[in-house]
């Protein structure tokens, strides 16, 4: 397997956690799961995935529906997060326009060389596995723990408890997959760059 990037890297520490067993603990909560994960690989206190379902959040989303009904979109993540860590972490949100494929790219070169820095994907998990599209395409959130400048690849470490180990793609597959319109809200999904601040 490839190295996902040099040592003390917050990829690496993503790739250690991940292995040490962190995975999503409902079937709607990868995107909690996944921030979690790349949060306590930035250092910051480990926060269970209740955090982001807490009842005090409902008056802004609706947090209710997050476990039993469908998982977060994008931008809920993202201000969920930014409520559950306010003090801690910086949050953007990126969204998979086309012309935005160079933003990744540029955030990925980043990510892999930082100690401060991760990034998740909000993304479709058929088209990225390659697997037959249903319904929507099982969107999902999972952070990327690799970079691989020569191959054009990432490292993905899946929080779906059903996928057992990390897996790489392409970096176009990987937009690709992210650049599927969320039909609620008619835009395309996208990533989380999550920035522990000093």
């Amino acid at each position: 397997m490839k190295l996902p990037s040099p040592k003390h890297t917050t990829f690496n520490r993503i790739l250690e956690l991940y292995h040490s067993g962190h995975r999503q603990e409902h079937p709607c909560t990868c995107g909690p799961a996944s921030i979690s994960l790349v949060a306590q690989a930035l250092g910051c206190e480990k926060k269970p995935e209740s955090a982001w379902l807490a009842p005090e959040l409902s008056r802004w989303v609706p947090v209710e529906q997050f476990t039993t009904k469908r998982g977060m979109a994008l931008h809920e993540a993202h201000f969920t997060t930014e409520m559950v860590y306010s003090h801690d972490l910086e949050v953007q949100l990126r969204r998979a326009f086309p012309e935005n494929i160079a933003l990744f790219k540029a955030d990925l070169e980043e990510a892999a060389s930082r100690e401060d820095l991760g990034l998740v994907m909000n993304f479709t998990q058929d088209h990225a596995l390659s697997q037959p599209m249903q319904g929507q395409g099982s969107p999902h959130f999972s952070p990327i723990s690799g970079y691989d400048s020569e191959t054009g690849e990432i490292l993905v470490c899946d929080v779906d408890f059903e996928i057992p180990a990390p897996y790489w793609i392409s970096i176009e597959r990987a937009f690709e997959s992210m650049a599927f319109i969320n039909p609620a809200f008619k835009m395309p999904r996208g990533w989380l760059r999550i920035r522990r601040r000093k």
